[in-house]
């Protein structure tokens, strides 16, 4: 029997946190699960959990379950190697990220002086581009799995 998005949701109790690429990104409330749901192909893909994201010194570890954005480098289902999933989270609005499907734990990748906004990828330039809360722009090359702010 086919799975919709509908019934993942139930099923799982989750709330949806965003979207990318054709992908939801949704955690379950029950156990703190944070996954990846196609609901046209019906691709389930497991992230790192919530409770595992990285947190700012000083922030509420509550806080840091508060996800503001989850964006895709690329759809996982087709390029599994090289995607990357990057996150704002937290009031402190600190970057982290993870490879879906494959890592285990989120990567930390933040200056503590900065909050983050916004963030897009450019396919073309294999690059994302981040918006901090002082208007300030940073670019994050994930290519090699080690976060390298290459502008600020």
């Amino acid at each position: 029997m086919a799975t919709t998005a509908s019934e993942v949701v139930r099923k799982q109790d989750s709330s949806a946190w965003g979207s990318s690429h054709g992908f939801l990104a949704l955690v379950s409330l029950q156990d703190d699960e944070f996954f990846l749901y196609n609901p046209i192909s019906r691709c389930h893909i497991n992230l790192p959990s919530i409770v595992n994201l990285p947190r700012l010194p000083g922030d509420d570890p509550i806080s840091m379950r508060d996800v503001a954005k989850l964006i895709l480098s690329c759809s996982p289902d087709e390029d599994e190697e090289n995607c990357r999933a990057v996150v704002i989270n937290g009031y402190g609005n600190a970057l982290a990220f993870c490879c879906p499907g494959r890592s285990k734990e989120w990567t930390m990748m933040f200056d503590e002086k900065r909050g983050y906004v916004d963030i897009v990828y450019s396919d073309k330039q294999k690059l994302f581009f981040v918006l901090t809360n002082c208007s300030g722009i940073e670019t994050w090359d994930l290519g090699d799995l080690h976060p390298q702010s290459l502008l600020r």
